[in-house]
């Protein structure tokens, strides 16, 4: 049984868990900065840059979120492979400086033990 955490923590956790990624994708956490001030119409770009990855390459964003604290954002995707998370973090460079892990399900890092 899943331990419950509370909010944001709970939520990104809730997300990878149940992820349901066939075997061939990856789980990716990208940690964003934006680069200025957001406005409404930044927002809608960014919204339109992700949609565009999704159609193009493949991207199945899972949750995006904006936070307080050293990162303003918050994106937790899937993608086939690393290349195409590098491909797509060049398609929101005008929007936020990034920094990007792969996240592996728990149980799946277990069974390399």
């Amino acid at each position: 049984m899943r331990k419950h955490f509370s909010g944001l923590a709970e939520t990104l956790i809730s997300l990878l868990l149940d992820s349901l990624c066939e075997a061939v994708c990856l789980i990716f956490i990208s940690l964003g900065k934006m680069k200025k001030k957001p406005t409404t119409e930044m927002t809608g770009q960014a919204t339109k840059t992700l949609e565009e990855l999704r159609n193009a390459r493949g991207i199945k964003v899972l949750g995006w979120y904006w936070t307080l604290g050293r990162y303003d954002t918050v994106i937790i995707f899937e993608a086939e492979n690393e290349k195409e998370a590098l491909k797509s973090a060049f398609e929101v460079a005008d929007f936020v400086w990034s920094e990007t892990l792969v996240a592996i399900p728990r149980e799946e890092a277990i069974k390399l033990l």
